[in-house]
């Protein structure tokens, strides 16, 4: 393939720069044999907070559901309820995003709700007192048109006093702390 659809990462990235880069690779496959056969549809859920409204509260040793609260479905593809989403029936890319506010280890799962199972595990993430850690998850799968997802987070501890899913930058603008790509694919 030609044509990068994303930006490759630079070594200043906390990821494994060659694993992420092979998986977005993956993906530009993904969207180009979904656009060239125009049966390619999107849809984005994110947990959206007013300015200086910290990311939840997410306990020690534990997986938390990440927040979600907001739906831009221009398709109708997914419904969003109670921090689960139900895809309608098919086959999906899910590139779903989360932070950490000082937390060590710590990573995110894409969790079907109905079945009671973990049906992906992302990258784990180590962060210092201070940091907010960006912890990513791609992965395909496929809805039967029922079943509820969440994407959940470990905390492993906490490296400060304050466990957060993200710190507010308190710039005037909303807060995003969770975000989540559906590309239907087939």
């Amino acid at each position: 393939m030609t044509t990068n659809y994303h930006t490759p990462l630079s070594a200043n990235d906390t990821v494994s720069i060659t694993d992420i880069n092979a998986r977005l690779a993956d993906l530009d496959n993904g969207i180009v044999s979904g656009v060239s056969s125009g049966s390619m549809l999107s849809a984005v859920l994110y947990d959206l907070k007013a300015t200086t409204v910290d990311g939840q509260t997410l306990p020690t040793d534990t997986w938390t559901t990440r927040e979600l609260n907001t739906e831009v479905d221009p398709f109708d593809i997914v419904s969003l309820s109670s921090n689960q989403f139900t895809p309608i029936s098919g086959t999906y890319v899910i590139i779903a995003e989360s932070l950490s506010y000082t937390l060590y280890a710590s990573r995110i799962r894409l969790y079907n709700q109905t079945q009671s199972s973990v049906v992906f595990t992302g990258m784990s993430g180590f962060g210092s007192a201070g940091d907010n850690v960006f912890h990513p998850l791609y992965y395909i799968f496929t809805a039967n048109g029922t079943d509820a997802y969440s994407i959940d987070m470990w905390n492993g501890g906490t490296a400060g006093g304050n466990n957060t899913g993200g710190t507010s930058t308190n710039d005037g603008e909303s807060e995003v702390y969770t975000i989540i790509t559906l590309l239907k694919v087939g």
